[in-house]
């Protein structure tokens, strides 16, 4: 996608944490903003398919990935993470790494096809992108 001038910038990457085994425990990928999310502006990045094996689960892996993130590409552009507002885990992390509820969107069809869809804000909580408040103590 960056090749074909689709990204709206060049930062992505995937993060990986490994077990002492070798095994990998967490994977999150990261991405610049692109036609499927029009909110996102050309800074900005979106943290997602975020993954913890079973087995490393409630060790703080996620929020270490996005301390890992945020670090690397830097705390002076917005940062998104698309979640389900029922995944109760998910928001868990994204909360304990310090970002603020943005807004509830949908998936929009484009063309009358859900799988050329985009995603839309539908309920802002806040007109700014989602930014780092700061880890609670």
């Amino acid at each position: 996608m960056h090749a074909l001038g689709l990204f709206a910038n060049r930062d992505y990457a995937m993060v990986m944490l490994a077990a002492t085994d070798g095994a990998i425990a967490h994977s999150s990928m990261v991405m610049p903003g692109f036609a499927r999310f029009p909110f996102m502006a050309a800074r900005d990045l979106q943290i997602g398919a975020t993954e913890t094996g079973a087995t490393y689960r409630g060790q703080g892996l996620a929020v270490r990935a996005i301390d890992e993130i945020v670090d690397r590409f830097g705390r002076d552009r917005g940062y998104w993470y698309l979640t389900e507002d029922t995944n109760d885990a998910s928001v868990a992390v994204i909360r304990k790494a310090g970002f603020r509820f943005a807004g509830s969107g949908d998936k929009c069809p484009r063309f009358g096809l859900r799988a050329l869809g985009f995603y839309a804000i539908t309920s802002p909580s806040h007109d700014t992108p989602p930014t780092r408040e700061g880890k609670p103590e």
